[in-house]
Formats: C-alpha cells, sequence, structure tokens
C-alpha cells in the first residue's frame, strides 16, 4: 500500500521518526498500527491508553466518588438549574 501524505505532514512525520531514532515507514506503521489494531480493545486512544486502560481507570475515578451524595431529581431541572434567570 502506497498513502500519498501532503508535504506538511511529511515533514512532521519524518520529524518524528529522527526524534524517536527511527524511520518514517517504521513509525507510519506502528501509529497505523495503534489506531487499527486486530483487536479493537487494543485501540489506542487520544491520551495514549488503549480502551481497556480508558475503562479500567474510568472505573477506578468513578469507584472513589461513592461517598458523594446524590442529588435529587429536581436538581437537574432547567428551573432549579437557572433558578436566578428570567
Amino acid at each position: 500500500m502506497t498513502i500519498e501524505l501532503e508535504p506538511g505532514l511529511a515533514d512532521r512525520v519524518k520529524r518524528a521518526a529522527e526524534e524517536q531514532g527511527t524511520d518514517p515507514k517504521t513509525l507510519a506503521a506502528r501509529k497505523l498500527n495503534e489506531a487499527f489494531p486486530e483487536d479493537p480493545m487494543q485501540r489506542v486512544m487520544w491520551n495514549g491508553m488503549t480502551v481497556e486502560q480508558w475503562i479500567r481507570e474510568t472505573r477506578e475515578w468513578s469507584a472513589s466518588h461513592k461517598d458523594w451524595p446524590i442529588l435529587p431529581d429536581e436538581a437537574f431541572e432547567r428551573e432549579s438549574i437557572y433558578a436566578d434567570h428570567d
């Protein structure tokens, strides 16, 4: 497969490859493999975590907030949120 990159993107890939001590083809293949893995749960997200890591981190974060008070349904009504506006 051959992919043509716009000049600016090609230059950024070359620079990034040099910074990482590899060649542009290897870097591009690695990035594509991260973006399109065989197992979708291993896909690397924007912050560098896999989907599985993101799910685990989110669940841990959520579990750390169990002692917060439960708000009544009225707290989410427009009238309650914008009580000081007409």
